[in-house]
């Protein structure tokens, strides 16, 4: 009895062996050949691509091109789709929307499975305010000819022939005749042949295009919302032009222009004070902006985060606190000045830290799309480089200097009397810093504003 339930036990693990499917690596015996992008597009076929201006599938992101086919099937429209992936199951796909958004959409799917080594082009639906996107299985084929899909290791790409009717059997396969769709390029993981949400924001077309005209277009990203635009131009010009020159300011020129004032006040808090008044002149409008924006909630479908919107005004708070806790300052000869300087220094870090996060977040809302060909988020982080470099060498210079009444750090603030006739050691250094720094940002402010301009 014992021998047969070991003969019985070996003979079901055997089984179960040979029922375990293996992932399979991509089928490469038929290879779709590269996309052609110039001098194709624009001129034979209409193409949407990432970035904008990109020549060849190593120069863009992702490329989406279709015309009417030029096969005996003149019902048909041929489409191509690339996208650059980091996953070895990935899916690409496209999507025909009435909306700009993916909200009601029909989308084909270019999806590898691991278990055939194919890539399966195939109809899906998303519903409104769904956040799962369906494969239509009835007739996941129906209008789709000529498919074929191949996955490289950078990247997914596939073809396939849609019928302008659609589908007879399902009318959530939308018809491409006598209708015009915004069109859609989307991407993400997948398992076993089973697409995953999209790992990022889908890039939609600014226009309903029709797709079965013969003449080619060249589409580009939906141009960016003059509110997005004026809200962020003003954040910008705010914490990169105002406040961040009112940090430096406050932190390391304290003993400079010495016997100068300003309304009864040192020349550094003058500067300092203004910075702050012109750059709340710039936060308040920019965030009425706005809220006057997403006063009409169900048309704009609050497409401007909660969290990050949230994150805005905290900072915009912060920053006004500087002036009110400017009226509280006491004297440079009390005890309680250095906690007061402590205060202000920790207020302003953090309301620095978290503009500066709110600004990439801002970079990254769908509705700025349009700008990220631009690679604005370079530039923030070039002018963060800036800022933090021009710190640390203030910061060093003052420490290096001989004479112990010089050392002043951004917490410890020289009383009156100690004060110099003339601007003290180093001064043609510190000002020389501070001129580099004034025309970099400024260079840096100017390119990210007329970009967002143009967007």
């Amino acid at each position: 009895m014992i021998k047969f339930n070991i003969l019985l036990s070996i003979f079901i693990c055997v089984n179960a062996q040979q029922d375990i499917v293996t992932p399979k690596p991509p089928d490469l015996s038929h290879l779709v050949p590269p996309i052609k992008v110039y001098p194709e597009c624009g001129t034979s076929k209409s193409c949407f691509r990432s970035p904008a201006g990109c020549l060849s599938e190593d120069e863009c992101d992702r490329i989406l091109t279709y015309k009417p086919s030029n096969s005996y099937h003149h019902n048909e429209v041929d489409f191509e789709l690339m996208s650059k992936v980091d996953s070895n199951n990935a899916w690409a796909g496209t999507a025909f929307s009435k909306t700009n958004t993916l909200s009601d959409s029909s989308l084909v799917l270019c999806v590898y499975n691991s278990m055939t080594g194919q890539v399966e082009v195939a109809n899906y639906y998303n519903p409104p305010d769904a956040e799962i996107t369906e494969k239509l299985p009835n007739s996941e084929k129906d209008g789709l000819r000529n498919m074929s899909g191949t996955l490289l290791p950078d990247r997914i790409r596939c073809r396939f022939s849609k019928g302008v009717e659609g589908s007879t059997k399902d009318s959530r396969v939308f018809p491409l005749a006598g209708n015009k769709y915004h069109l859609g390029m989307l991407w993400g993981k997948a398992l076993h042949g089973t697409p995953f949400r999209h790992t990022s924001e889908p890039l939609m077309t600014a226009e309903a295009l029709p797709l079965t005209v013969e003449s080619a277009h060249e589409y580009i990203y939906p141009r960016v919302p003059i509110v997005y635009k004026l809200h962020t131009i003003l954040f910008l010009i705010a914490w990169v032009g105002f406040i961040s020159f009112a940090i430096i300011i406050s932190r390391y020129f304290r003993t400079m222009w010495p016997g100068k004032y300003y309304f009864g006040e040192p020349i550094w808090f003058g500067w300092h004070r203004i910075c702050y008044v012109l750059a709340i002149c710039c936060l308040i409008p920019a965030f009425i902006l706005v809220f006057i924006y997403l006063l009409n909630w169900t048309q704009n479908q609050f497409d401007f985060p909660r969290g990050t919107l949230a994150l805005g005004i905290i900072a915009t708070l912060l920053a006004m606190c500087i002036p009110i806790l400017s009226l509280f300052r006491c004297n440079p000869n009390s005890k309680s000045r250095p906690i007061y300087n402590w205060i202000v220094w920790i207020v302003e870090t953090i309301a620095l830290l978290l503009a500066q996060i709110y600004i990439f977040l801002l970079f990254s809302l769908p509705k700025m799309v349009g700008t990220r060909r631009f690679h604005i988020d370079w530039i923030m982080i070039a002018f963060i480089i800036v800022f933090v470099i021009t710190e640390l060498i203030l910061e060093i210079h003052a420490c290096c200097i001989t004479d112990k009444d010089q050392r002043t750090s951004p917490l410890v603030e020289l009383p009156p009397h100690k004060y110099y006739a003339r601007n003290p050691k180093g001064s043609a250094f510190k000002m020389a810093v501070l001129t580099f720094y004034t025309i970099i940002s400024t260079i840096l402010l100017l390119a990210m504003i007329i970009l967002i301009a143009v967007a």
